[in-house]
């Protein structure tokens, strides 16, 4: 007997959809939507399309320009992109550094100026493996070797102000004005201090997208309060009562560590309860032994260790706290100090030569004098050391959270990409 058909299958009615008509629809992303505008999320949270960046750096040695290259970079691998460093030479004391940020570090190892035409083919060759949509250069040398690599995007980052070339070694000038003549054609250029972006554009440096960034810093990364101090304190041995002047630079003539000397052996001289700490390259007796040898009181202080001259230190972010004022006496050169920021980040006092961003910083005329004076640095010093403990706490805490609001890492950043996008859009 044949099998009765089956019954066809029930017509399933749609249903109808509760959205309203124009209403978006509910993202199957894990990321959260983007509130950050409404303030339920940080700026952190906020999401977008990953970018690959390869960064290319003479090296990674302690500087301002490395440091601010790291920051950067660290920024960038949180939020996902993908990043890269390339440096010329094999100097890596930051590398450490990029290594506890996930950054990877590529390094050609020139050993002098016959080195470039190996550096631009190693790079050459890195760019088209890494296949990165924005080459980001830092600095004269690393920007020529970039552009010479040809790749599709190029922006290059200047780095200090430049009042004359005189000042510069010989290679130095010739590398500056090559990139004069050749700045036309990256597309784009970043400065960190106005004056250095006219400076350059003086001696003939142009291009159609033009940026001026700051240095950016988190300020959480930098210790601050009463605990912080005791614990810097105890790292350098200073006694808890003393009032601590601090000098952090590598020794080169801009850096005018000499007129610094001038200014505080007086000081040293007559108060009693001073303590002076320098720290840099080559910051040690016997670097500077002539300019120690002019004031006797330096001899005595550094005796009594009173003046403690410590070298190059790597964890100057977390002795920060450890001083009651940092001193910048920059004679020229200086684009956006970073010894200054980082000391207003920890919630240290700051006096500084007119030298870069150094006045838009501190915003004290009291605190910010003419550079090569030792003089007038001396009395500014002065000034600040006979301040009450509340004013200068007060000023403190006021360049803290200046540093806080206008130039956290997270904003700097996003006006790097704001360049990379219209410079990738102008090619």
């Amino acid at each position: 007997m044949p099998r009765a058909a089956a019954p066809a299958p029930r017509a399933r009615t749609p249903r109808r959809s509760t959205r309203r008509r124009g209403a978006a629809r509910r993202s199957t992303s894990r990321c959260p939507p983007d509130r950050s505008r409404r303030g339920l999320y940080p700026l952190r949270r906020r999401y977008h399309r990953a970018v690959r960046v390869v960064h290319v750096i003479n090296c990674l040695s302690l500087g301002g320009a490395e440091r601010q290259l790291l920051r950067l970079a660290a920024e960038q691998r949180r939020d996902g992109d993908a990043v890269t460093i390339v440096t010329l030479l094999d100097k890596d004391t930051l590398r450490p550094d990029a290594d506890a940020a996930g950054v990877p570090v590529r390094a050609i190892g020139v050993r002098s100026a016959l080195g470039f035409p190996r550096a631009v083919l190693r790079l050459r060759g890195w760019l088209r493996e890494l296949e990165p949509q924005v080459v980001q250069s830092w600095l004269y040398y690393a920007n020529l070797v970039a552009l010479a690599a040809k790749p599709k995007v190029l922006v290059w980052n200047i780095r200090q102000t430049l009042p004359d070339l005189a000042g510069e070694r010989l290679l130095m000038r010739r590398a500056i004005r090559l990139g004069a003549r050749w700045s036309g054609l990256p597309h784009g250029i970043v400065c960190n201090a106005r004056e250095g972006l006219e400076q350059h554009r003086a001696i003939g440096y142009a291009n159609a997208i033009e940026e001026i960034i700051p240095n950016g810093f988190d300020v959480e990364r930098f210790g601050h309060g009463n605990e912080a101090t005791r614990t810097a304190r105890a790292t350098l041995d200073l006694p808890a009562d003393a009032v601590v002047v601090a000098h952090a630079a590598r020794r080169h003539p801009m850096k005018d560590h000499a007129g610094f000397l001038e200014a505080i052996a007086p000081l040293l001289e007559r108060r009693r309860e001073l303590v002076v700490v320098m720290m840099g390259r080559e910051v040690d007796e016997t670097h500077l032994s002539a300019d120690l040898a002019r004031h006797a009181a330096l001899s005595r202080a550094l005796a009594e260790r009173r003046l403690r001259l410590l070298g190059e230190r790597l964890d100057l972010e977390s002795l920060y706290p450890a001083f009651d004022l940092v001193v910048s006496s920059s004679a020229w050169g200086e684009a956006f100090p970073n010894v200054l920021a980082e000391a207003m980040a920890s919630g240290v006092g700051v006096v500084a030569t007119d030298v870069g961003e150094s006045r838009a910083l501190v915003e004290d005329p009291a605190r910010v004098v003419p550079p090569s004076r030792p003089d007038l640095l001396r009395a500014a010093i002065d000034a600040w050391l006979d301040r009450s403990e509340s004013r200068r706490r007060a000023d403190a805490e006021l360049g803290r959270g200046r540093i806080a609001e206008r130039y956290s890492i997270r904003a700097v950043l996003e006006r790097y990409r704001s360049l990379w996008r219209r410079a990738i859009e102008a090619r």
